[in-house]
């Protein structure tokens, strides 16, 4: 049960780690934008 439970867990992991293997390069990357304030006390 174990045995059958471990293998279960590496084989989805594996397969989740492939399909969520996509990266950018260092480059690439954006920083979110900051939303502008709205109202008095986040202007302040």
């Amino acid at each position: 049960m174990n045995l059958r439970s471990l293998l279960f867990t590496v084989i989805a992991s594996a397969i989740l780690s492939y399909v969520g293997a996509g990266s950018i390069g260092h480059d690439k990357v954006q920083p979110f934008p900051q939303p502008e304030p709205a109202t008095v006390s986040e202007k302040s």
